[in-house]
C-alpha cells in the first residue's frame, strides 16, 4: 500500500509544480513535475488503470518544457508519452478525446518545427479522431474545433488547396461560434 500512497503523492507534487510553472514559467517547477511523473511512472504497475494519465501527465509537462526552450528532445518525449497513453487508453473510455487531440497538438508542434508533411497528415488525423469522440456540448468542443482549423491551415499552406482552407475556416468559425463570451480563447478565436 506505501507504493499506491507514493505515486499518488508523486502526481498530486507534479500537478502543483506544473501549474506553478504555468502561472511563473520558473524552469525548476516544470524540472521538478517531470521529476515528480517520471518516478510516479516508474511505481505505477502494468496493468494499473492510471497508468495511461501517468503517461498524459507526463507528455503534458515535456510539451510545457519544450514550449518554453525550444529543446526538440522534450517534443520527440512528449509524442512518446502521448502515444503511450492512447495505446492503454481503452476504446470508449471518456479520456481517449482527450489522448488524440493531445498527440494531434504535438505533431502538429512537430509539423511547425521540421516541416515534414507526415506530421502534419497525423496531426489531421489525431484532431479529426478527437472531435469526433467528443460529445456534443462537451467544454472541450471549441478546441477540438480549433485544432482541426489550424492543422487545416496548415495544410492550406502548404499545399495551397482550396478544399483545406474552406475546412479550416469552417471549423475555426464553428471553435468561435461554441467559445462563450468572456472565455479567455475567445479573442485568439477572433483572429481566424
Amino acid at each position: 500500500m506505501r507504493n499506491i500512497a507514493s505515486y499518488d503523492d508523486l502526481c498530486e507534487r507534479g500537478y502543483f509544480h506544473l501549474d506553478r510553472f504555468q502561472r511563473s514559467g520558473n524552469l525548476g517547477d516544470i524540472e521538478e513535475a517531470i521529476r515528480c511523473y517520471s518516478r510516479a511512472l516508474e511505481l505505477t504497475p502494468d496493468g494499473h488503470p492510471d497508468l495511461p494519465r501517468r503517461h498524459a501527465d507526463l507528455g503534458v509537462s515535456y510539451t510545457y518544457r519544450y514550449r518554453r526552450t525550444g529543446d526538440v528532445a522534450d517534443l520527440e518525449k512528449a509524442l512518446e508519452c502521448y502515444s503511450r497513453a492512447l495505446k492503454l487508453t481503452p476504446d470508449g473510455h471518456p479520456d481517449l478525446p482527450d489522448r488524440h487531440a493531445d498527440l494531434g497538438v504535438s505533431y502538429g508542434d512537430r509539423y511547425q518545427r521540421t516541416g515534414d508533411v507526415a506530421d502534419l497528415e497525423k496531426a489531421l488525423e489525431c484532431d479529426s479522431r478527437a472531435l469526433k469522440l467528443t460529445p456534443d456540448g462537451h467544454p472541450d468542443l471549441p478546441d477540438r474545433h480549433g485544432n482541426l482549423g489550424v492543422s487545416y491551415t496548415d495544410r492550406y499552406r502548404r499545399t495551397g488547396d482550396v478544399a483545406d482552407l474552406e475546412k479550416a475556416l469552417e471549423h475555426r468559425s464553428r471553435a468561435l461560434e461554441l467559445t462563450p463570451d468572456g472565455h479567455p480563447d475567445l479573442p485568439r478565436r477572433m483572429l481566424i
